[in-house]
């Protein structure tokens, strides 16, 4: 299981010394993780607020990514795969005036 791994993970970080509150240790899921561990939460909540966490990152990169006017979004459902490929090719070779 990904989340036992990842507590075994913290515990060695800890058996070798490491602060819980260096920032490795307060990245997504580790905090958590490290949360767990200090008693501050069960192993329920813990995972529970990881998942959160993460649905959040992923909306700040998605929001991101959208209000960047360099990235250029395809969609497979709608093209083809050869099709979809030359129109990237196409797109790049505009971006680089070729």
């Amino acid at each position: 299981d990904v989340y036992k791994r990842q507590v075994e993970e913290v515990m060695g970080y800890a058996d070798m010394g490491y602060d819980p509150k260096i920032k490795p240790l307060q990245s997504l899921g580790y905090k958590q993780v490290v949360e767990y561990l200090m008693g501050d939460c069960d192993q329920a909540e813990a995972i529970a607020s990881t998942k959160k966490a993460t649905r959040n990152y992923a909306k700040r990169q998605l929001t991101w990514f959208r209000r960047d006017d360099r990235i250029h979004w395809f969609s497979l459902s709608e093209e083809g795969k050869q099709h979809l490929l030359k129109r990237i090719a196409l797109d790049i070779c505009r971006s680089i005036n070729i």
